[in-house]
């Protein structure tokens, strides 16, 4: 994760009608507020796209992935380890 900065980054996202309205259902019935929400879907997807990163390492190389991350089970094809699980 990255290092808390004193500032916030403002921008305009342009999202997909879709998107829009499971961010918003997200929001309505959780409570929380929007930007929370995005942030947390935004935050999930990077990390998601860096185990996938692993993932594809351990495939192209025939290892086996040591994390507590237990998102590496949704990967059938990839040997996972729990080091915490022992």
């Amino acid at each position: 994760m990255f290092a808390s900065t004193a500032w916030d980054m403002r921008t305009t996202l342009t999202l997909d009608d879709d998107l829009a309205m499971a961010l918003q259902d997200k929001a309505r019935t959780t409570g929380r507020p929007f930007k929370e929400v995005v942030n947390a879907w935004l935050r999930e997807g990077i990390d998601l796209a860096k185990a996938l990163d692993l993932v594809a390492l351990a495939l192209e190389y025939g290892g086996t992935v040591h994390s507590a991350d237990s998102d590496f089970a949704r990967f059938p094809d990839v040997r996972w380890v729990n080091p915490l699980a022992w």
